[in-house]
């Protein structure tokens, strides 16, 4: 006799909506080079950091070998060796999710040419941008007299013993004063000269993302600070926050980052003297890449919907609302415009 028998099949059906996932973190490979390819004491040489990976470094971390170090967001990092040996030189390169490569190679620095003339200038400190700063000789020359002097910086170049001069903006510059004597013999020597921010820099970042904030103040203690009162008072931060990591360094790691803080000021002390200071946008721009809603996602530059702490940008197009939906502030360029589906709200904060 057959027995009957019955089979029941589940099958389970797994949605996802309306989260966008982090990229999928990975093991980096960082690698640098120098230029000039030859290194030579008393001259700048210019780091340049390289990374093979699926993640994107957020902070570099330098190590020249001879006690000095560098902590930045940029690729570049420009460094003077004070006398001829071999270097051991370090780079650590982090991405966002905590990942990290290292690559640790020897630098030989030659010596410089031996002549009777030494170049030198000196300046005051600190420089800010769009202030102007003066240049002062102190060369001297063992033989005859100094008869010429030039001054150049980046693309700038000066004929005179003294300089005056006003960087058009922060950051940090190498300056290089020439000199000899009438006997034709010369020497050069070139100083990096770090460049402050006159004003707070305002940093735009979408809500979500991972942000460094470089200090550019010189110092051997950091501690960065938040304020959510436009700069009228600060209070410290630390890394138990999950939003903040590398607080008591130059850099400052943004985890993340929420929206509400749109309008956070963040400032690093440096010594204990207030330093850079960066004021929060937390902004999107509308492109209209897959259609005309609001609600969609892909249309977003930042690859989220806007909410009631996001600046919103549009351009071109019109904009249509199907859902009720919330923005801080929104600017809408000529030619272009929002309509609102009978029914629903488009809430402007500001």
């Amino acid at each position: 006799m057959l027995k009957k028998l019955t089979v029941t099949i589940i099958v389970f059906f797994i949605v996802v909506t309306g989260y966008a996932q982090p990229p999928i973190p990975g093991v980096i490979y960082p690698d640098f080079t120098t230029t000039p390819a030859t290194v030579s004491a008393g001259s700048a040489v210019l780091f340049t950091a390289s990374v093979n990976g699926n993640s994107t470094p957020v902070r570099y971390f330098w190590n020249f070998g001879d006690g000095n170090t560098a902590n930045t967001a940029a690729t570049d990092v420009y460094h003077i060796f004070n006398a001829a040996g071999t270097y051991t030189v370090y780079l650590k390169a982090y991405t966002g999710y905590g990942d990290s490569g290292v690559i640790v190679r020897s630098l030989t620095v030659s010596a410089t040419a031996s002549s009777p003339v030494t170049a030198n200038f000196t300046y005051s400190s600190p420089v800010y941008a769009n202030s102007p700063v003066q240049f002062v000789d102190n060369s001297s020359t063992s033989s005859g007299v100094l008869s010429t002097y030039t001054w150049t910086i980046g693309s700038t170049f000066a004929a005179t013993q003294s300089f005056l001069y006003s960087f058009p903006l922060y950051g940090t510059y190498e300056v290089v004063h020439r000199v000899s004597n009438n006997n034709g013999q010369q020497a050069a020597v070139t100083k990096l000269v770090t460049v402050l921010p006159s004003d707070p820099i305002t940093q735009e970042i979408c809500s979500g993302e991972n942000k460094f904030l470089l200090c550019y103040n010189q110092a051997n203690l950091y501690q960065w600070q938040v304020s959510t009162d436009s700069g009228n008072s600060y209070q410290n931060i630390g890394d138990t926050d999950f939003y903040y990591s590398f607080t008591k360094t130059n850099g400052l790691l943004l985890n993340y980052t929420a929206s509400s803080f749109n309008g956070n000021w963040y400032r690093c002390m440096a010594d204990g003297v207030p330093g850079t200071v960066y004021k929060i946008s937390i902004g999107n721009q509308f492109t209209g890449i897959a259609d005309s809603t609001w609600e969609n996602p892909a249309n977003w530059s930042c690859g989220v919907l806007p909410d009631e702490y996001t600046d919103v940008v549009i351009n071109s197009g019109t904009v249509t609302v199907n859902s009720n939906a919330s923005c801080r502030t929104l600017r809408v360029s000529t030619g272009a415009s929002v309509t609102v589906t009978p029914g629903f709200a488009l809430n402007i904060v500001h």
